[in-house]
């Protein structure tokens, strides 16, 4: 690596020198050193018509160019494995927001509201989506349980896998002590949604053996509102 970067500042500072002197057309490539190490064997920089450098290992030594290869590879997967755990981090931030927002609409739609009550903004986008689409108070509150058990079924097949993969991949991001309270957050999640599963479904949480009939007529039942709900809503 010391003697890429060598030659890569030599090069570098030729190249610019030559670019200002002679202004060809089109100038020498000036790439960073991070863009030098990015570029694969095949990469038009490596080509020997840019320049003439017959006796450079890595452009006629198999050995050399071997070495190049699998320095990249090991390069481009661990940037590929950063970029899972970085994902992994996002979804279940996503989670966390979005079971957030399910319970405080669960909250407000199967909350006992008086006529003397002054509305909360969601009890109040929820009566307007209802007044718009002439629906029933019953309609919505289907729309929306079936909605919620969409996401404790997801929250509680997550749950299996999540706290394996953070672990596995804490050594791929730069602050692995954020999983602490990520991983708080996400254990709360989990506890709320035991309760919320057993208080939609009246059973114990259990995932296997759905009546795949009876989850597609629901999930054709949330489409039709589902939509207007998002632009209310926010969600």
């Amino acid at each position: 690596m010391k003697l890429l970067k060598n030659k890569w500042i030599s090069y570098n500072h030729r190249a610019i020198n030559y670019n200002a002197t002679y202004t060809p057309n089109p100038d020498l490539p000036t790439p960073t050193f991070d863009e030098v190490k990015s570029f694969q064997i095949n990469n038009s920089f490596w080509n020997i018509g840019l320049l003439d450098h017959p006796n450079e290992p890595w452009a006629i030594d198999v050995e050399t160019q071997k070495g190049i290869t699998a320095y990249l590879t090991m390069t481009n997967c661990d940037d590929e494995l950063r970029r899972i755990s970085r994902e992994a981090r996002q979804a279940l931030n996503w989670a966390v927001n979005m079971a957030a927002k399910v319970e405080n609409i669960l909250e407000a739609l199967l909350m006992d509201v008086q006529e003397t009550d002054v509305l909360t903004e969601t009890q109040q986008n929820l009566q307007d989506i209802c007044t718009a689409e002439n629906l029933p108070k019953s309609v919505m509150e289907s729309v929306i349980s079936n909605t919620a058990k969409k996401f404790c079924r997801l929250w509680i097949t997550w749950n299996s896998s999540c706290n394996k993969v953070l672990l596995w991949s804490q050594r791929w991001i730069d602050e692995p002590a954020e999983d602490i309270e990520l991983r708080e957050k996400w254990d709360n999640v989990m506890v709320k949604n035991r309760t919320l599963w057993e208080k939609l479904r009246g059973e114990a949480v259990i995932v296997e053996n759905e009546n795949e009939e009876e989850e597609e007529d629901q999930e054709q039942e949330q489409s039709i509102f589902w939509l207007e709900i998002d632009d209310y809503l926010d969600l």
